[in-house]
């Protein structure tokens, strides 16, 4: 499968498409763009790769506590491994696995020993904050 057409650079056909930071302003040298929500920065991500012809999985399940619909508690109910990354990208013969994080955050223990453990077994594996914007554009071209 071939990915789409693009430009030298690949950032025109990205900001044409709507996908990645570069289109939400408005000209270079633009104010700073707002703090970015790590679901936000995580479909901008998404959506890149798969313009990029990219297979990509993120569980959706979340380990966030919920309430009870019928009794209206609060419960934890576990439904990941801790840790594991937000995202797995398949292009062959490529996979690559993604730890989504916003601007200034950092891994988690149990996120870095996964990271850790990955890269020891030979996998490509980023921290992408929006920040490390051209690097995510560079590894998924």
């Amino acid at each position: 499968m071939t990915g789409p057409r693009r430009t030298s650079n690949g950032v025109a056909a990205t900001r044409r498409a709507g996908v990645g930071p570069g289109s939400r302003t408005a000209a270079p040298g633009a104010a700073k763009l707002p703090r970015q929500a790590e679901k936000d920065w995580q479909a901008t991500v998404l959506a890149y790769a798969r313009l990029m012809g990219w297979r990509v999985w993120h569980d959706v399940a979340t380990n966030t506590p919920r309430r009870c619909g019928s009794c209206g508690a609060v419960r934890q109910t576990p439904r990941n491994v801790a840790g594991w990354p937000d995202l797995v990208l398949i292009r062959r013969p490529d996979i690559v696995f993604a730890e989504l994080k916003r601007d200034g955050e950092h891994p988690s223990p149990a996120q870095q020993a996964w990271i850790d453990e990955l890269r020891a077994c030979g996998m490509r594996v980023y921290v992408w904050p929006p920040a490390a914007w051209a690097e995510v554009e560079e590894v998924l071209r």
